[in-house]
């Protein structure tokens, strides 16, 4: 049913999330990759959103907020060059987010917690 599919995406999304860790750990660690770990940060902030927008209940504002906050850190660390590409992917995850907040209604108050 529908709660066994969410309790499923809350565990592949956990897991992902904890790769994408390890994967800036070791870029910590080593210097190299840094750009590549933020890019899996920002692609999961994507898949995190469309779960958040399904209406996914283990995907919350705060979840959101977290992984918003690492990928502003990381960029604001300034040691992290970002490629193009990566940019206007996290650009452009940006600007959906604002719009969302901008609908108002339901599905704007549903974005209230998030700041960009």
């Amino acid at each position: 049913g529908a709660a066994r599919d969410a309790d499923s995406v809350a565990v592949c999304l956990k897991k992902s999330l904890k790769i994408a860790s390890a994967a800036q750990q070791a870029a910590a660690t080593t210097g190299a990759g840094a750009g590549d770990a933020l890019a899996l940060f920002i692609t999961l902030l994507n898949k995190y959103l469309y779960f958040f927008e399904q209406g996914c209940p283990s995907v919350t504002p705060t979840v959101l907020r977290g992984l918003l906050e690492v990928i502003s850190n990381e960029l604001s660390s300034g040691e992290v060059q970002m490629p193009p590409d990566v940019e206007a992917y996290y650009s452009a995850t940006l600007r959906h987010i604002r719009h969302q907040k901008a609908k108002g209604g339901e599905a704007g108050a549903r974005y209230d917690g998030l700041t960009v």
